[in-house]
């Protein structure tokens, strides 16, 4: 479910936890205020575990079995090793991994969940295909919680040539719809989902990445990010790029963005959207 190594999550950990939404966080705490106590927690592509990271540190949940949904072992293997087992024990929380693609997982498990989470997630399926079986697994009074969910917004600044930066934009976004992903518009698809549901929507919001160099600098985590991001283009560009036009100007719009990040200049805005909804 999630194609990403270790070192990139790590990475974008940082940046995620400070786009979070905090009008969307506070409902959701609002929500454990009022009495909301979740005993099953499923997490959609958990990757990193970032989701849980959140709820140990920034909430007082305890007594509950957290089982992370994830197609890659690596990242699985990971989540548990740097888990702090005393503070799971502590608190009574439980942990059981599940390796499987979503459709493996949507045939083989009919499970209901008190909550449901996902971190930067639903650009990553056919949410046409799966999301109403994905809704469906929220058991009444639950809550589905999405973050960071990417929408159709990749600006690298400060501008190069306008016409390039948007070929270059299209083409990178046009590699995730080519996947049968929801991909470059998975938040807007993903609330027009949820409105037609039989959950209600809580509260959404924007969760945009902003990265640029504090003062000639960025941080380690915002370094790799963009480094990573950067890559992402370049290796899109190698699978998709035979567009003669994009042939004849990538080669020098990715040395000049390389270039920028090598001396802080870079900057990256991308468009994503928190939501919280309540069977």
């Amino acid at each position: 479910m999630s194609s990403f190594n270790p070192a990139y999550l790590g990475a974008k950990k940082e940046v995620d936890q400070r786009s979070l939404n905090l009008r969307v966080w506070n409902r959701f705490i609002q929500e454990l205020e009022k009495g909301f106590h979740p005993t099953k927690i499923l997490d959609l592509g958990a990757g990193n575990g970032s989701f849980l990271e959140r709820l140990l540190k920034h909430t007082e949940l305890r007594d509950f079995e957290y089982v992370p949904l994830d197609a890659d072992r690596e990242l699985l293997d990971n989540l548990i090793h740097t888990q702090d087992q005393e503070l799971l024990r502590r608190r009574g929380i439980r942990i059981r991994p599940i390796q499987a693609r979503i459709e493996t997982f949507l045939e083989q498990h009919n499970q209901s969940w008190d909550l449901l989470i996902s971190n930067a997630f639903f650009d990553l399926i056919n949410l046409d295909q799966w999301g109403p079986s994905l809704f469906s697994l929220v058991q009444p009074g639950g809550l589905f919680y999405s973050t960071l969910l990417f929408d159709g917004v990749t600006t690298f600044l400060p501008p190069l040539d306008p016409k390039t930066d948007l070929l270059v934009e299209e083409m990178y976004h046009q590699s995730m719809q080519g996947r049968g992903q929801s991909g470059s518009r998975a938040g807007r698809t993903l609330l027009a989902k949820l409105l037609s549901s039989d959950l209600t929507v809580l509260e959404t919001g924007p969760s945009d990445w902003v990265i640029y160099a504090h003062q000639g600098s960025y941080t380690e985590g915002e370094q790799q990010l963009l480094e990573a991001i950067l890559d992402f283009h370049q290796s899109v560009f190698e699978e998709n790029g035979s567009d003669p036009e994009l042939q004849r100007v990538f080669p020098e719009w990715i040395y000049q963005r390389r270039s920028q990040l090598i001396k802080g200049e870079l900057a990256l805005l991308t468009h994503q959207w928190d939501l919280l909804a309540k069977k």
